[in-house]
């Protein structure tokens, strides 16, 4: 069955998962974004060079790992425990070696990389109908 509009445009459905971080051994919680907070997530790296373009801001590479972390990490009930200007203290908290790992789960889990975005991207190739040459409008 196709999605249909209402569909599309009903309100994110959460997904939820959980895990341990290998040096502190805290249990921690973290939930999937919605398009609009990976895209603002996406383009708060960005900035315009002098003639208008938008380019990487190398100073906000700095907190990428940080800022994924304080979007993602949620309660039992799913709401956030950090706001945005939690990034710089967990920056100064994590030992490097759970900010990377947690860093990395959090992108396999949003379908940012790994395997599970290989697969979907694969899923979605397999089961949609190929036009050649055929305006599909």
């Amino acid at each position: 069955m196709l999605a249909s509009r209402a569909d599309l445009l009903s309100p994110c459905k959460r997904r939820f998962g959980q895990c341990t971080l290998p040096i502190s051994g805290a249990e921690v919680r973290f939930r999937s974004l919605s398009e609009l907070e990976y895209s603002r997530f996406e383009t708060d790296r960005m900035k315009r060079d002098d003639d208008g373009r938008l380019v990487t801001d190398e100073s906000k590479l700095t907190g990428t790992r940080a800022r994924l972390i304080v979007l993602c990490l949620c309660d039992e009930s799913g709401e956030r425990i950090l706001g945005d200007a939690d990034a710089d203290g967990v920056q100064e908290s994590l030992d490097i070696a759970d900010s990377t790992f947690l860093f990395g789960e959090l992108q396999k889990f949003c379908g940012m990389l790994g395997a599970d975005y290989i697969q979907g991207r694969d899923a979605a190739k397999k089961n949609s109908n190929q036009t050649r040459g055929v305006d599909s409008r």
